[in-house]
């Protein structure tokens, strides 16, 4: 069962707006522009939702075997041929 927060917004920016108070002073313009941009981001539906959708790897079998790939080249180092 996948759950979500229905809007969360408000509450990520009033968190953001604490973490922020001490160090915005201090921070470039292009990394407050940054900031600014994820507060935005914050407030669209389509990121509140795209970020809760779920990471899958694809299968095992899809994926290249790391040991075999390193025994493959491990054989053709012995038989003399370099890839």
């Amino acid at each position: 069962m996948l759950l979500k927060p229905e809007d969360f917004s408000a509450e990520a920016e009033r968190v953001l707006a604490q973490k922020l108070a001490l160090v915005r002073p201090l921070l470039a313009e292009k990394q407050r522009a940054k900031i600014d941009e994820a507060k935005q981001r914050l407030r669209d539906k389509l990121y509140q939702r795209l970020g809760w959708q779920p990471r899958c790897k694809p299968p095992s079998s899809q994926r290249p075997d790391p040991a075999a790939a390193l025994h493959r080249h491990v054989l053709d180092l012995h038989n003399g041929r370099e890839r």
